[in-house]
């Protein structure tokens, strides 16, 4: 009866252990399929590089890649050193070249609110309030703007962010009054 015990809890160490040993990944694969990921990110921002330096738009097909590319690092490596620079690439990919504001937004807060240490954290607040204002959703366009200069006042861009509030309660008549005003003394 010993012997049945004894063989059963060998078994069951030996099963553990290769339970254990399957399921862990070698760090240095991990660390290669990380490698991996951040080569190609390099490789298609290499190719958005090259086409703003040729003073082109960045092709859609190519920012698409580039948003997938780096959705799938974050499902990997949300906690990773690059995550919260890649969220917000991806946030300005979906802003400016794809126009998809909404998307922007939402990214946009993602990375503020889950990289506290981003280190261009707050210019994700001000980037979200600007995406709003392009929607012409004034409430949260102010409330982001607001919220930027009050924790950020010292910013570069906190006096930006004061006149596009300024802009954004503005009457159509006065905007149009401005305008003119500039183009005549431009004359």
């Amino acid at each position: 009866m010993s012997s049945i015990n004894m063989n059963h809890s060998v078994l069951l160490t030996i099963f553990l252990s290769i339970f254990l040993f399957a399921s862990c990944k070698p760090e240095k694969e991990v660390d290669a399929r990380r490698q991996n990921f951040i080569s190609s990110i390099d490789s298609i921002e290499g190719k958005i590089r090259a086409s703003l330096e040729a003073n082109q738009q960045p092709e859609i097909k190519l920012a698409l890649e580039a948003v997938e590319a780096y959705r799938n690092f974050l499902y990997h490596y949300e906690d990773d050193s690059l995550a919260a620079r890649y969220n917000f690439k991806m946030a300005r990919l979906y802003d400016g070249v794809l126009n998809d504001k909404r998307q922007a937004i939402v990214e946009y807060d993602k990375a503020y609110q889950k990289y506290p240490k981003f280190e261009e954290r707050a210019i994700l607040l001000f980037f979200e309030g600007n995406a709003f204002h392009d929607l012409g959703d004034t409430t949260n366009a102010i409330e982001k703007l607001e919220a930027f200069i009050a924790k950020y006042p010292d910013h570069e861009f906190a006096d930006d962010a004061k006149g596009l509030i300024n802009i954004i309660r503005m009457d159509p008549g006065e905007f149009e009054m401005m305008f003119s005003d500039t183009q005549d003394s431009a004359s």
